[in-house]
């Protein structure tokens, strides 16, 4: 097995997590393939590829091992949705009320300031 082979093996892990047997039935395969593809026995075809891209999966992480911008969100937004599974109702309506006030910021740090410009305070 080829060193690629094994990276994306491993990327394939990652995504699947720790419930394979879920995994492969909230992606509409079976068990055994699903760990064909993990042990490497068997490659995935286009069928599965699709049905990862439909459900959000960067494809082009991976296949390649290239991290995208939306790679990193979706990941980050993943580490989000197990804090908000652990937090009470009040904590949580607290936290969600803060999104639209960190959009703001990060939109505004993310602004090129112009040559001899000055940001706004």
């Amino acid at each position: 097995m080829s060193r690629t082979e094994r990276d994306f093996i491993e990327r394939l892990k990652e995504i699947v997590g720790d419930n394979a047997t879920e995994f492969a039935r909230k992606v509409g395969i079976s068990q055994p393939l699903l760990f064909r593809y993990l042990t490497g026995d068997y490659a995935p075809g286009y069928d599965f590829f699709l049905i990862l891209a439909k459900r959000g999966i960067d494809l082009n992480w991976l296949v390649a091992g290239q991290k995208t911008q939306e790679h990193e969100v979706r990941k980050a937004a993943d580490k989000m949705a197990l804090i908000l599974t652990s937090l009470g109702p009040v904590e949580k309506q607290l936290l969600l009320a803060t999104i639209p006030a960190l959009a703001d910021i990060t939109e505004i740090l993310a602004e090129p300031v112009k040559k001899g410009a000055r940001r706004k305070s």
